[in-house]
């Protein structure tokens, strides 16, 4: 199981290794996206106090997370493909 996430990982930050340069650029040069950099953590955070909550929750498998990770890899290759780095970022959420 640990060796599906390490390649999971892996693939993913290679996927996104564009985006992510072009995300850390904005946060730094625009002050207007500044706070970027605080998302990750506040998400983490909260995610961690929640973590007992979420263990809780009954799993069910669903067609509608398969659907919407298509749409975010659809999203990324057309990002890349176009260099259209906004629909890029948008993919990753």
């Amino acid at each position: 199981m640990n060796y599906i996430l390490l390649v999971f990982i892996t693939a993913f930050g290679l996927f996104y290794y564009d985006t992510f340069s072009w995300l850390v650029g904005s946060w730094i040069n625009n002050e207007y996206y500044s706070h970027g950099f605080l998302v990750p953590i506040i998400s983490g955070y909260i995610i961690w106090s929640l973590r007992k909550e979420l263990a809780t929750i009954e799993k069910k498998q669903s067609q509608t997370g398969l659907a919407i990770f298509a749409v975010g890899i659809l999203l990324q290759g057309i990002g890349v493909l176009w260099t259209i780095r906004f629909i890029s970022g948008i993919s990753l959420l």
